[in-house]
């Protein structure tokens, strides 16, 4: 096992050429396969090969972190509705797709101006959480949060909004198919989009 590579390095070298190498998009969506042939290009010339990756990082680690790298992206679909049906109907339709997040709290304080800290990756029991401060008028709330994203057909915009439109609020959050088992983890607290974490929505690195 080459040991001039760190895991975290090995890792993310695997993700990035497995995104690299989805060129139907099936677990990667097409911004993130792009941006990890970007990152190649600009590091390396070109995208290598998925075994001549496997083979600078050692086999063994390949082996051990390949499933893990996977099942880390089929849980970041799961959350963001990636290739998913409309979560009210089931079709395959036209679809709009509406941020909110689930916070589970670890602490609060009466807080002026403070904004969220960091982000950072987890792999204790459930995985990608963004960790830091959260401002809310007149308080500041500390702990880990998940941004998701609601999938909604055209029609059951229609059907389940009223004569301004489909809003989100916590009860339609509630169709997200992960809503139960991020409740049952503690990550009770809803945030509509305007109360998100910034580096959210705006942090490239949540492409891979």
């Amino acid at each position: 096992m080459p040991v001039s590579i760190s895991d975290e390095d090995a890792f993310e070298l695997l993700r990035a050429v497995t995104a690299a190498h989805d060129d139907n998009c099936q677990l990667w969506p097409a911004e993130s396969a792009e941006y990890a042939r970007s990152l190649y290009v600009r590091g390396r010339g070109a995208v290598p090969s998925i075994d001549s990756i496997i083979a600078e990082v050692g086999q063994a680690r390949a082996e051990q972190m390949l499933p893990e790298i996977l099942d880390e992206r089929k849980f970041k679909n799961a959350l963001r509705g990636y290739n998913s049906p409309c979560h009210y109907c089931g079709s395959a339709g036209e679809r709009v797709y509406l941020d909110f997040a689930l916070m589970r709290v670890s602490g609060s304080s009466i807080s002026i101006g403070q904004t969220v800290a960091s982000a950072a990756l987890s792999t204790v029991t459930i995985p990608l959480l963004g960790v830091g401060a959260l401002s809310l008028p007149g308080k500041s709330l500390r702990g880990a949060a998940f941004h998701l994203k609601l999938v909604v057909c055209k029609p059951c915009c229609k059907k389940e909004g009223n004569m301004f439109g489909f809003f989100m609020n916590e009860r339609r959050a509630s169709r997200h198919p992960l809503w139960s088992v991020l409740h049952e983890h503690g990550f009770t607290k809803f945030l509509p989009k305007d109360k998100m974490p910034d580096n959210f929505r705006y942090n490239i690195g949540q492409y891979l």
